[in-house]
């Protein structure tokens, strides 16, 4: 019984200390009080959920008066006057200007993994010298195996971000073979080539294995928790005897759980296949409808076709491309869009901006 007491006395005093931990670290302002961003950037949404529209961003070290709270059982909000007519921005990326009260970014208790995402306010995982965890998860098939994938990948690794000296950390799986439909399913196993690449690999070569496996796209996004996920997939949606309407609907399926993620997507449509491959007006038509589908679905959307020509397709499947000619595809990829769109998710000014700390 004396063992029993103990026990139960100290799992008591264990569950005290993280609440009062919590709390302390979590102190909530009052109307009229003057705040400042603690937050690398911060969205200002039109209602005090994640689910409303992002009206306005509020840069680091902005301050404003709080003119409303409000409890939710997803969180508590500030209501701010912006430019744009009053919004809400999560409590968590703000303090007191007066500087006595201790920032709130909670410490979250040790808790053993779980496969499912943690909630909101859950911490990245931990991996071995990449600071706080992967911000890109970039993802494709064979183009991404072979040259255009490494040149895009390395590409990617050496863009370094505003305020801090080391690069993008990367994280790469290219699979031989899949489809859209093969990464809301998996596990790929694949005979034809596979790469993987770490976010603690400053460069990334082209792949020398003939086989491999990787897991769906949705327990990536669990595992890694990106802040950008690059998807670079479509040319296998044309010769796997896909409908049209199916391809679009697995690729919308992929990128509402990207988005459902607290990711922001990238999709890389497919380059200029083979006439003997596709014909070009089946091939236009299906890359207009993925642009279509993806733009509207809320995910960028990287069209390949201007950074490719078929003329230099080398393989007798008349889908691939040497080495020289895909190569420079994934440069001029990475420089007419993805640079960009990284800077507007990584950039100076106020960078993307978080509803939560991450």
């Amino acid at each position: 019984m004396q063992h029993l007491l103990k026990i139960s006395s100290i799992s008591l005093l264990f569950a005290l200390l993280t609440l009062t931990s919590s709390h302390s670290l979590a102190q909530v302002l009052s109307v009229g009080d003057e705040a400042i961003i603690t937050a690398t950037g911060a969205r200002i949404r039109s209602g005090p959920s994640v689910n409303t529209a992002k009206i306005s961003l509020f840069p680091n070290g902005t301050t404003f008066k709080i003119l409303d709270v409000k409890v939710t059982n997803k969180g508590t909000w500030y209501q701010v006057d912006t430019p744009k007519g009053k919004g809400w921005v999560n409590f968590k990326l703000a303090t007191s200007t007066k500087g006595d009260l201790t920032p709130p970014r909670p410490i979250a208790p040790v808790v053993p993994p779980s496969p499912n995402r943690g909630s909101e306010n859950s911490p990245p995982e931990e991996k071995k010298n990449v600071g706080t965890g992967t911000d890109v998860l970039y993802v494709g098939d064979s183009h991404s195996v072979g040259c255009f994938g490494t040149a895009l990948d390395n590409a990617m690794r050496r863009f370094t971000l505003s305020g801090r000296s080391n690069p993008l950390r990367v994280e790469s799986v290219a699979t031989c073979g899949t489809s859209t439909r093969s990464w809301l399913s998996g596990p790929n196993k694949t005979k034809c080539g596979y790469r993987e690449c770490g976010v603690e690999q400053t460069t990334c070569s082209a792949s020398t294995k003939n086989s491999g496996k990787n897991a769906t796209l949705n327990e990536m996004l669990t595992s890694k928790r990106p802040r950008l996920t690059v998807i670079a997939l479509g040319t296998n949606d044309l010769q796997k005897g896909y409908s049209k309407a199916e391809a679009i609907a697995e690729t919308l399926a992929l990128i509402e759980q990207v988005k459902a993620s607290g990711s922001q997507c990238l999709w890389v449509g497919p380059p200029q296949e083979g006439t003997a491959f596709i014909s070009l007006d089946k091939f236009e038509k299906f890359r207009s409808a993925l642009q279509t589908a993806v733009e509207n679905a809320g995910c960028k959307f990287a069209d390949s076709s201007k950074y490719s020509d078929r003329n230099k397709i080398t393989d007798p499947m008349h889908i691939h491309y040497g080495c020289k000619a895909a190569t420079a595809w994934g440069n001029g990829q990475y420089e007419g869009v993805i640079k960009g769109d990284l800077e507007q998710v990584f950039g100076a000014s106020a960078e993307a901006g978080h509803d939560v700390v991450q």
